[in-house]
């Protein structure tokens, strides 16, 4: 909810009160991409309290698991060495080229943008070892384009959950851009497959793109966490003003 406060029509100055609904998780939860979506929900319902490797980055869809477990396997070794630009213009590593730091600009030559990064790859090697943890990660439908993507992912998504601990969860949202017909065929048989993974639970999201944009609706994030079913409580409103 945001309500106006100030407004001065000369300068344009406006302030407004926000109060937000918030969330405390029974876990950790974790964001594991294949985008920005995950963290971005995260922090609107004030559960991320911390930053970890794979909030900000893109990934190419079909990869995106694949990629955490590569990076869990060797302990991060390669996540952020022999760095180079692609053809977008953003840094990947030439191991992980599926995998861009799209804000990370200086990451090849600022030192404190790397041991940032470090730092953050550190704490998810700590949680993952130490905590229960629900990984969330989202899989835009339109990435997926062939059968063969449908078996990559869910082996990808299997490998994954037999390297997770027994209490940990993986969820993951299919997300539309418009409504839930899109890429139809491969979205059912990509939910088929998933209903047969121990450890995953599935939900489809619908972000509206042409009315919200990017981040879709952030009101219809609770009801993403819930379809999860990922074990929250609700808690004190954030209340703030700007």
């Amino acid at each position: 909810m945001r309500i106006p406060l100030i407004y001065i029509p000369r300068t344009r100055f406006i302030k407004f009160l926000y109060i937000e609904k918030s969330y405390v998780p029974e876990n950790i939860v974790i964001p594991i991409g294949c985008d920005c979506h995950p963290a971005h929900c995260l922090k609107k319902l004030h559960i991320r309290k911390q930053s970890f490797p794979f909030d900000w980055l893109n990934t190419l869809p079909v990869e995106g698991i694949k990629y955490v477990t590569d990076n869990i396997e060797n302990d991060f070794e390669s996540f952020i060495s022999d760095l180079i630009i692609n053809q977008n213009n953003n840094i990947v590593s030439s191991h992980y080229p599926e995998t861009e730091f799209i804000h990370e600009k200086d990451l090849i030559v600022n030192n404190e943008t790397k041991n940032k990064l470090k730092t953050r790859s550190t704490l998810f090697l700590q949680a993952y070892k130490n905590n229960p943890v629900d990984f969330l990660f989202s899989l835009p439908v339109s990435g997926i384009n062939s059968v063969n993507d449908i078996d990559y992912i869910t082996r990808s998504i299997s490998d994954f959950t037999k390297k997770i601990k027994e209490n940990d969860r993986l969820y993951i949202y299919v997300r539309y851009d418009e409504n839930v017909n899109e890429n139809k065929v491969f979205s059912n048989k990509l939910f088929e497959a998933l209903n047969n993974i121990p450890k995953v639970n599935s939900a489809k999201y619908v972000r509206y793109f042409n009315k919200y944009g990017l981040w879709g609706n952030p009101s219809a994030y609770p009801d993403l966490i819930e379809d999860l079913k990922i074990p929250i409580q609700k808690t004190k409103p954030k209340i703030y003003i700007k």
